[in-house]
C-alpha cells in the first residue's frame, strides 16, 4: 500500500512507498515513481536556515557527490508551492553500517567470507570518500560509525547528507551534531551547534573509523587505565589518551589484552595513527588528511598466513596476528575452517617453546662474587684462629699459675702481660672474621639460584615445559578419554544385558524362596547385582551358594556380544571435545604467555639483585680484609 505523495521542486508527484528507516529527526521511503531514488520525510517543520542549506545541497549535487554519498537531489514539499518537508536522495541498497564490518561477531554474520584485506580496502574506499566531499568545499563534521555504509564489494557510502558542514560560495551552513566517541579532542563538551568544522576535525573521526577497520572494532581511546579511577573513553579522547601509542604508558594507558599491538599495520600507517591522536593533532591541519590515509593503505602490503589462508595480514610482520588472537581468545575473527580446526593449525607448539626458551635466564652468578680463595683457605684460617686463642689462653692461664712461684715471678708477670692482650686482640680478629663470613654466607643465599625467591624462574620454566608436554599428548589424551567411553558404553551394554538375566530364573539348585527373598531384601536380583562383594553382604547365604552364583553370572559375561554398532552417545562424544579443547586453549594460553612471564620474572630478579649486588661485593670485600687480618696476625 502506497504512502502520501508530496512534490518535488519542480511540481512532479512523488509518491511514497515502503518505509526504509526510521530516525529521531525523519523517516526514509521508497519512491513509487523512481525506484532508485528514496524519499526523506521530516517529522518537524524544517526551519528557514535548513531549507536554505538543503537547496544549496541540491545545487552542489555532482557525479563525484553522489558515488560516494545519498547526497539530496531534490527538495519535498507536502502541496504545489508549499514548504519544504523533505528531500530527494539516491536510494542506498545493498549497503550496511561498517560497524557490522569492523565488529568480529557481527562480520562473521554479515561479511562472512571477508579477509583484513577487505577491511583495508574499505578503510582506503573510506578516505577516499572524504576525500571527495572536501575537495567540493564540504565537512562531514560528525562523521562516526552511523553515518557509513559499506556494501559487499567494500564500496562506502556517506548518508545522513544533511546534517554535513556545507559551504556554499560566502555562506557556511554548520553541522550542529555530533557523536562524541568520534569527536575530536579540542571539541569535547563544546556547543557544536555554535562550531565551525575544519577537514582536521574530519581526520580525527576518519582516523577513529580507519582504526576500527584494522584493529577489528577496537577504538583508539579505549584501554586499561592504570592510574587511579576510572577513565571515560570521552575523557581520554579529550586528554588524548591513545592506547596504542608509543606514548601509551607516558599517559598512563595500555591497550586491551589480546588486541593487535599498533604494529599490525605497516610502519606508514602506524605512524599516521600517531599522527591523528597526538598531543599535537588538535593544530589545524596536523593530522592526515584523506589521500594520506589512501597512499599508505594502498601500499600496504599484504600477505596470507601459511596456516590459515583466510588470515590475511601485513606483509612485514614475521607471524600472523590473527593466529594468536584466535589460540589466545578462543574467539574466531575470519571464517575458515571450524574453530577446534583453526586453533590447531594456527599454533606451533615448537615455535612457542623456541621463544619461550630464547629469554635469558637471569643465571649464573656473576664470576666476580666468586672467592678468590677455595673454601679450604678460609676454614683453615677461621680454625688458626680459633686454636691461637686457645695456645694464647693457656699460656695466660700458666703466667697467672707461676705468680705464686717467686723464681718464676718475672716469667709470670711476662706471659700474662703479653699473652692476656694477644688473646683478647686474636679474640676480636676471630669475631670480625667468622661474622663477615656470615653476613656474606646470607647474603649469597638471597642471590643463589635455589633460594624460593630465585627458584620462581626455574619453577616457571619447569612448568612451561610440562605444558609442552601436555600439549603434545592431546591427541592420546583424546583416545584415552574416547577409550574410556567406549570401554564405559561396553560396561553399560553389559550391565544391561546381566539385568536382564534374574536370579530367580536362573533355576541354580540351592535357591528357595526364602533365599530369594533374602537376596532381593538384600537388592541382589539379577547377575548384575551377583558380585562378590554384594553376596557377601547377605546373611546365611553359604559359600556354596555364593560361588555357584558367581559362576553363573562369569558364564552370563562369557556370553555377551558388544555391539559396537551403537556407537558412543554424541553427549558424551561432545563433552570430550569440549574438555579437550578447554584442555588446549588453556595450555596454548599458558604458553603463549610464557615468554613475557619469564621475562617479567627474569626482570624481577636482575631488579632484585641490582640492589643487592654492591652489599655482596661490599660483603666479600669485608670478609676478605677480616680474614687477612687474621692470617697475618695468626702468622
Amino acid at each position: 500500500m502506497n504512502g502520501p505523495t508530496l512534490y518535488d521542486q519542480e511540481g512532479r508527484p512523488v509518491t511514497l512507498g515502503s518505509e526504509l528507516g526510521k530516525g529521531g529527526e525523519g523517516a526514509v521511503f521508497t519512491v513509487v515513481e523512481a525506484p532508485k531514488l528514496a524519499a526523506k520525510v521530516y517529522h518537524q517543520p524544517i526551519d528557514p536556515l535548513k531549507v536554505e542549506k538543503l537547496a544549496a545541497m541540491v545545487h552542489q549535487q555532482s557525479e563525484g557527490l553522489l558515488e560516494v554519498a545519498a547526497w539530496p537531489v531534490g527538495i519535498l514539499t507536502r502541496s504545489l508551492g508549499g514548504r519544504p518537508a523533505g528531500l530527494l536522495m539516491p536510494k542506498v541498497s545493498g549497503y550496511k553500517p561498517v560497524h557490522l564490518l569492523y565488529g568480529p561477531k557481527s562480520r562473521l554474520a554479515e561479511f562472512p567470507q571477508v579477509t583484513w584485506a577487505f577491511l583495508v580496502h574499505a578503510a582506503c574506499n573510506l578516505a577516499r570518500a572524504l576525500a571527495v566531499l572536501h575537495a567540493a568545499g564540504n565537512v562531514v563534521g560528525d562523521i562516526n560509525h552511523g553515518n557509513v555504509l559499506v556494501s559487499s564489494s567494500a564500496v562506502i557510502k556517506l548518508i545522513d547528507c544533511d546534517s554535513f558542514q556545507i559551504q556554499a560560495g560566502e555562506r557556511r551552513y554548520l553541522c550542529e551534531v555530533g557523536v562524541p566517541t568520534h569527536t575530536p579532542p579540542e571539541l569535547q563538551g563544546h556547543n557544536l551547534r555554535t562550531v565551525t568544522r575544519t577537514p582536521n576535525h574530519d581526520a580525527f573521526g576518519l582516523a577513529v573509523v580507519i582504526f576500527q577497520l584494522l584493529f577489528l572494532g577496537r577504538h583508539p581511546f579505549s584501554g586499561t587505565y592504570l592510574g587511579r579511577g576510572d577513565m571515560p573513553l570521552e575523557k581520554a579522547i579529550r586528554e588524548l589518551r591513545f592506547a596504542y601509542g608509543r606514548s601509551a604508558e607516558a599517559h598512563k594507558m595500555r591497550q586491551p589484552p589480546h588486541t593487535p599491538t599498533l604494529a599490525v599495520a605497516s610502519p606508514a600507517v602506524a605512524a599516521l595513527f600517531e599522527r591523528a591522536f597526538a598531543p599535537g593533532s588538535t593544530k589545524d591541519g596536523a593530522r592526515p588528511l584523506p589521500r594520506e590515509w589512501v597512499e599508505a593503505l594502498e601500499s600496504l602490503p599484504l600477505r596470507a598466513c601459511e596456516r590459515r589462508k583466510v588470515h590475511v595480514f601485513a606483509g612485514d610482520l614475521e607471524s600472523c596476528p590473527w593466529c594468536l588472537i584466535e589460540v589466545t581468545t578462543g574467539t574466531l575473527l575470519f571464517k575458515g575452517a571450524d574453530v577446534e580446526t583453526a586453533a590447531q593449525e594456527a599454533f606451533d607448539v615448537a615455535a612457542a617453546w623456541s621463544r619461550i626458551q630464547a629469554v635469558p635466564s637471569p643465571f649464573p652468578s656473576p664470576q666476580s662474587l666468586s672467592d678468590p680463595q677455595p673454601p679450604a683457605y678460609y676454614s683453615a684460617a677461621l680454625w688458626g684462629g680459633v686454636k691461637k686463642i686457645f695456645f694464647l689462653t693457656l699460656t695466660f692461664l700458666a703466667g697467672l699459675a707461676m705468680f705464686s712461684t717467686e723464681a718464676l715471678l718475672w716469667l709470670a708477670v711476662a706471659l700474662t702481660v703479653g699473652m692476656g692482650p694477644a688473646a683478647l686482640v686474636c679474640v676480636g680478629k676471630l669475631i670480625a672474621a667468622a661474622s663477615a663470613q656470615r653476613r656474606l654466607e646470607k647474603l649469597r643465599k638471597s642471590w643463589h639460584p635455589h633460594s624460593p625467591v630465585d627458584s620462581s624462574f626455574d619453577v616457571l620454566l619447569q612448568s612451561l615445559d610440562h605444558a609442552v608436554k601436555a600439549y603434545l599428548d592431546l591427541p592420546a589424551l583424546r583416545k584415552r578419554r574416547m577409550d574410556e567411553l567406549t570401554q564405559a558404553l561396553r560396561q553399560r551394554q553389559l550391565e544391561q544385558y546381566l539385568d536382564s538375566h534374574r536370579i530367580d530364573g536362573s533355576g541354580l539348585e540351592g535357591l528357595t524362596p526364602g533365599v530369594l527373598a533374602t537376596l532381593q531384601s538384600h537388592g541382589v536380583e539379577t547377575a548384575a547385582d551377583a558380585m562378590a562383594m554384594n553376596l557377601l553382604k547377605v546373611p546365611g547365604l553359604g559359600q556354596v551358594l555364593v560361588d555357584r552364583l558367581r559362576k553363573w553370572r562369569q558364564d552370563l559375561e562369557e556370553g555377551f556380544v558388544f555391539d559396537a554398532s551403537r556407537g558412543i552417545d554424541a553427549d558424551d562424544l561432545m563433552a570430550v571435545n569440549e574438555t579437550i579443547g578447554r584442555v588446549r586453549k588453556a595450555l596454548e594460553q599458558e604458553l603463549l604467555t610464557g615468554p613475557d612471564r619469564l621475562r617479567k620474572v627474569a626482570d624481577n630478579l636482575l631488579h632484585r639483585r641490582e640492589g643487592l649486588l654492591p652489599r655482596l661485593m661490599a660483603a666479600q670485600n669485608a670478609r676478605d680484609r677480616a680474614m687477612e687480618g687474621l692470617r697475618q696476625f695468626l702468622s
